[in-house]
């Protein structure tokens, strides 16, 4: 079992390389320092520890001080104004603004949310009596979409056939 075991005085351990690396580095600093002429300074001690306080009963029955309402949602954005007269030229006629069009067909075809969340919840695990579960629907939806398309190309078959014989 000798042959498993490391020789602990051939090998430095770790630790005692690192020591030995800090001691140089130190010792460099020293060096530097004393070429520019500055006195080193000894690393201030760590202020000692206080012992705690003992707690009273006084203590014990003070309300800790409970901050405000904290709102943790992001802060909101201004909408900026799009009714200034800046937006109208000398008639009183509205100049036209692209960058408008594009916000409100952003805001109007973007992502809505439900209007009741919790009945929205309720529809999907199918907890309404007499309503089907939103599953069901979009399974029916996309087969209504899956008909839809092959009777479109099924139309688009049929004109092109009529059209182009050569086809």
């Amino acid at each position: 079992m000798m042959i498993w075991k490391r020789n602990q005085t051939a090998h430095p351990t770790r630790a005692s390389r690192l020591q030995g690396e800090i001691d140089d580095l130190t010792c460099k600093i020293a060096e530097l320092e004393s070429r520019l002429g500055r006195v080193p300074t000894p690393a201030p001690a760590a202020a000692p520890i206080e012992p705690p306080t003992p707690l009273t009963p006084a203590v014990l029955a003070a309300p800790a001080p409970f901050p405000a309402a904290v709102d943790f949602a992001p802060p909101r954005r201004a909408k900026p104004e799009f009714n200034t007269a800046a937006h109208y030229n000398r008639m009183g006629v509205r100049k036209f603004d692209l960058h408008r069009l594009w916000l409100s067909l952003r805001e109007s075809l973007g992502p809505s949310g439900p209007p009741n969340p919790k009945f929205t919840t309720y529809l999907a695990v199918n907890a309404v009596a007499g309503l089907p579960a939103l599953k069901r629907e979009k399974r029916v939806a996309r087969n209504r979409v899956v008909v839809l398309g092959i009777l479109l190309l099924l139309i688009l078959w049929a004109v092109l056939s009529s059209i182009l014989p050569q086809l």
